[in-house]
């Protein structure tokens, strides 16, 4: 996991991977996805759009915006 100040300091268009607990009536999963920084909201949590679809459900999909905070963040593409 990058440090702290790396999480909070991601700009918009970085390419950042989220952990995600997805539940259904019987079952809990947990799916790492990739998630494009669109912006910084003034609480300091982001806003991004999902740039992957998960491998248990078709509720979300790649392109749906997703608000997270830094202690989300789990890698930063350096890319």
């Amino acid at each position: 996991m990058p440090p702290r100040e790396q999480r909070e300091s991601v700009k918009p268009g970085t390419l950042v991977n989220l952990i995600f607990r997805l539940e259904n009536e019987t079952e809990a999963f947990v799916e790492r996805m990739w998630v494009i920084v669109k912006e910084r909201k003034a609480d300091g949590q982001f806003s991004g759009i999902l740039d992957n679809d998960p491998y248990c459900t078709e509720e979300i999909r790649s392109g749906i915006e997703v608000i997270f905070g830094p202690e989300h963040i789990i890698s930063i593409n350096a890319s």
